[in-house]
């Protein structure tokens, strides 16, 4: 990511990410404050997405059930998540998967033919746009493919505003239809790049 974008980026903000290494400390601590997708890409995020307690509001719950949904980043486990929930909740709460947890997707080298198609592609079709990999905070089936393949990698072919993030997996989720002509640009693009005829 700093490698690609150092050289279009104000000069603190190229100074900070050129010397990420030594800032790491509070390049993650300020990334995790300035917004909720910024922290998803440096720490596991936790969403309480279901809960559930009396049926009526003048009637005590003989017990309540909450869902936390975790998008676990690269560095922690399932493991470890479950032992952080469990110190937080306390001893006289009980703390349980609720599925079978899935663990975070392994780092996709970026120094590789498969790659190169990938950034060349999107190049191709967003001419104005700056490649550069990223942590991508979206669960997929693409953990799926490595048993096969290292080289997995995430794309979205849409420009997707703030309002858009908003509703994905919410009420009125969607894309603009003109945006479909241009994903399928793209994957016609990436086709010809990676495919030989």
């Amino acid at each position: 990511l700093t490698k690609e974008l150092a050289p279009y980026m104000k000069p603190l903000f190229k100074f900070v990410m050129v010397n990420r290494d030594i800032l790491s400390l509070p390049l993650k601590f300020a990334l995790s404050k300035l917004h909720p997708i910024s922290a998803a890409l440096v720490k596991t995020t936790f969403a309480p997405t279901m809960a559930k307690g009396s049926d009526a509001p003048n009637v005590l719950p003989p017990y309540a059930e909450a869902i936390i949904n975790c998008r676990i980043i690269s560095g922690d486990s399932t493991q470890k998540i479950l032992s952080h929930i469990k110190k937080v909740a306390g001893k006289n709460i009980e703390v349980t998967e609720a599925s079978r947890g899935i663990e975070a997707s392994a780092i996709s080298p970026i120094d590789t033919p498969s790659y190169n198609h990938l950034a060349n592609a999107i190049r191709c079709v967003f001419s104005d746009t700056k490649v550069a990999p990223y942590m991508f905070i979206a669960a997929t089936d693409s953990r799926f493919y490595y048993p096969v393949c290292k080289n997995v990698y995430r794309f979205t072919p849409f420009f997707v505003t703030e309002e858009e993030q908003k509703s994905i997996h919410a009420i009125n989720e969607k894309c603009p239809v003109d945006d479909l002509k241009t994903a399928v640009e793209f994957f016609i693009k990436m086709i010809e790049n990676s495919c030989v005829f």
